[in-house]
């Protein structure tokens, strides 16, 4: 009965605005993000998680962000409650990638955390399958006058055991 208690706390508003707040909190601390978001719901039993209304920058960039998304949906396996995290899924809504670098060189981007040790294995994100749904994407260079433009990208992408991506 407690466990059944403790898992419908979990579900409530006022406890996943507080886990939102703590994630921010995480992004910024660990990796130099703004994120902001209207509202964070996740389902433990089936393991989804959708965030609304998706704004992530750089620190210090808040009004010039890099992503912003209606909605991005994530799936994630049983393997996270082991401490493996990967995606069983990821669902990006109506998402806009803009990079954007000032006259003066100045990027949108997060600045870089220093060199890394070239004998380090590479980092690795595990996203099964990734479905994306009218991303527009534009890099705007003001220093060299470059501007690409690449509207309404699509793509549906599933892992296949042996494979690997297909879609």
């Amino acid at each position: 009965a407690v466990a059944v208690i403790a898992l419908l706390l979990l579900h409530t508003g006022p406890v996943q605005t507080l886990i939102l707040q703590w994630s921010v909190a995480e992004l910024e601390r660990r990796f130099d993000l703004d994120l902001t978001g209207d509202s964070l719901s996740f389902n433990l039993i089936t393991l989804r998680v959708e965030l609304t209304n998706v704004r992530l920058a750089a620190l210090g960039h808040h009004d010039d962000p890099f992503f912003t998304a209606e909605s991005v949906e994530v799936r994630l396996p049983w393997a996270v409650y082991r401490g493996q995290l990967r995606y069983d899924e990821v669902v990006v809504n109506s998402g806009h990638v803009t990079i954007s670098r000032d006259a003066a060189g100045v990027s949108n981007l997060p600045p870089g955390r220093g060199r890394r040790d070239p004998n380090a294995p590479p980092r690795r994100v595990d996203v099964r399958a990734l479905l994306v749904r009218q991303l527009d994407f534009v890099y705007r260079d003001r220093q060299r006058d470059i501007e690409i433009t690449t509207p309404r990208i699509r793509t549906d992408l599933k892992y296949e055991a042996g494979t690997g991506a297909a879609g």
